[in-house]
């Protein structure tokens, strides 16, 4: 079979070097042996068109083996990615040796992948493919592992206790142990079988993507206060337990909820997008979520499209109080509420009380702050300042 090749940034190039025979690949790619279909002339395609991004310091040489037995040394010319291309036949075994610390193997037919002296790796791509399983025990430095869209069915990610990104949708994943990866911040693991996830040792967590799986309820995430983005879309969810005040995306599609604490206190001041469709939220459920919205969320000045938030498909999609929606600000809503199915209004302690106190008496009765006060009540707010401070009007 005649090759063809093409190296991007690529400074050395030496075809069919020996190699010490006890020297173990850095990773093996196995290629799939059943053909991807039929060429221009009808008959079934028998080579694979494989591009592999490899990454490492620069001027680092490597070397790679294409499945024929023959070794070309490559040296990497730069501290970006760099491309490299070639022409293999169907069921061929690709052997990378060096000390490379990005591997991205996407979409080039693989059906199994072997890591060996893999300590230098950190990053490892393998999205759409074919993997079945993989072993991560030879690569314990890795920050980064994607295998989106594969047909992985168990996943050991506590022999890479310094992963910080996780992406692996698309699975068949029924579960997935995280006590030992306490660096993650994403973690995708949408459109799989899970239906437990223990995530309180997860403390850096910023985007936490688990939609399409069935999730026993309640999903606690009390413990994840630096979480700026949550898709729980499509999930079962009946009840969700939220505490960070950096919530940027909320989407909950397709879920249980009768209702969701956007804030732990105060307002939700990054909050810019709410999809809560096809819910269980009342009206008043519904009012809670607006009277924690900003007017101009933090950090917002590049969002195009304005603030949204999309109700429709709840209890009180049509019943809730439209004026809470700050359409001013350029908040877009999906369903307009006549402001008739909430008889009870509540009041949240959103301000600095550290140098006070601050009570609510509803007919000379004092409440808590977030009780549902009916709306025919006398509502007194009393703010007693410490020694020195006075109550700002």
């Amino acid at each position: 079979m005649k090759k063809s090749s093409i190296i991007l940034i690529i400074i050395a190039l030496f075809p069919f070097l020996s190699y010490a025979q006890d020297t173990k690949p850095l990773i093996t790619l196995s290629t799939t042996t059943v053909s991807p279909g039929n060429d221009d002339d009808g008959e079934p395609i028998e080579e694979l068109n494989i591009t592999l991004h490899l990454g490492a310091a620069k001027s680092t040489p490597i070397r790679i083996d294409w499945g024929d037995g023959n070794l070309i040394d490559y040296t990497i010319g730069s501290s970006e990615p760099v491309s490299v291309s070639e022409t293999v036949d169907l069921g061929a075994k690709i052997k990378i040796y060096g000390d490379i610390s990005f591997v991205d193997a996407s979409q080039t037919y693989l059906v199994a992948v072997e890591l060996g002296q893999a300590a230098t790796l950190n990053v490892l791509r393998l999205s759409q493919n074919k993997i079945t399983s993989i072993d991560l025990s030879k690569a314990p430095n890795l920050k980064e592992l994607m295998t989106t869209d594969n047909k992985i069915s168990e996943l050991n990610i506590g022999v890479c206790p310094h992963l910080q990104e996780l992406y692996c949708g698309y699975n068949n994943l029924n579960n997935l142990t995280l006590s030992n990866n306490k660096e993650i911040s994403v973690l995708n693991c949408n459109n799989n079988k899970i239906t437990q996830l223990d995530l309180t040792m997860l403390k850096d967590l910023e985007i936490f993507v688990p939609s399409d799986n069935t999730l026993n309820s309640p999903l606690d995430l009390s413990a994840n206060t630096k979480l700026r983005t949550l898709d729980i879309a499509n999930c079962g969810l009946k009840e969700l337990k939220l505490n960070t005040e950096y919530l940027r995306r909320l989407v909950a599609v397709g879920n249980k909820l009768t209702k969701i604490e956007v804030s732990p206190k105060g307002k939700a001041k990054y909050l810019y997008h709410i999809d809560i469709r096809k819910n269980e939220l009342d009206a008043c459920a519904i009012n809670d979520i607006l009277v924690f919205l900003c007017d101009k969320p933090i950090d917002s000045d590049n969002i195009t499209g304005g603030y949204i938030i999309k109700l429709d498909g709840n209890k009180g999609s049509t019943q809730y109080d439209y004026d809470l929606v700050k359409t001013a600000s350029g908040w877009k809503v999906d369903t307009k509420g006549n402001g008739t199915g909430c008889s009870t209004a509540k009041i949240f302690d959103n301000s600095d009380t550290q140098n006070g106190t601050a009570t609510i008496l509803a007919d000379n009765v004092q409440v808590a702050f977030g009780t549902p006060i009916s709306k025919d009540k006398e509502v007194t707010i009393r703010l007693i300042p410490n020694a020195g401070y006075v109550a700002e009007s």
